[in-house]
């Protein structure tokens, strides 16, 4: 999933900046996501919105 949110980067700082905080918070932003919607697709579709 990385890759998609990578390819809409324009430089290279930004991706490399994007791909520290993409690794460091997803599992927990899925974690809160899927507590709050008890629903792990739902949850999924929250976290990947919030990256975009």
């Amino acid at each position: 999933m990385i890759a998609i949110y990578l390819s809409i980067i324009d430089s290279e700082q930004d991706k490399n900046k994007f791909e520290i905080l993409y690794t460091t918070y997803r599992k927990l932003m899925f974690y809160v996501a899927n507590r709050i919607l008890k629903d792990q697709y739902l949850a999924e579709d929250a976290v990947h919105q919030a990256f975009i």
